[in-house]
């Protein structure tokens, strides 16, 4: 269970700038756009990590294909129950 006031994502949402801050995409609902947030993280919990700063419970948070995104690109969430381009 997260600590009160963090946020939970998938190992694999967080990733790393060059000089080791740990960020995450997230993207906007209304603009379908990405945008890199840099976090703070906490305890990890089997295979998710505490966010405890920078994200809010509500935001989506992008798990996939982090290396191919960037601010300028038009993205869609998935729908729950599906993978890749099903979604």
């Amino acid at each position: 269970t997260a600590a009160k006031g963090t946020v939970l994502v998938p190992v694999e949402a967080v990733a790393f700038t060059p000089d080791s801050k740990p960020f995450v995409w997230v993207i906007d609902a209304g603009t379908e756009h990405a945008k890199k947030r840099v976090v703070s993280v906490g305890a990890m919990h089997k295979d998710s990590i505490e966010i405890t700063k920078g994200v809010a419970a509500k935001e989506l948070v992008a798990v996939a294909a982090l290396n191919s995104l960037d601010e300028t690109q038009r993205v869609r969430p998935m729908k729950k129950g599906t993978q890749g381009l099903e979604g």
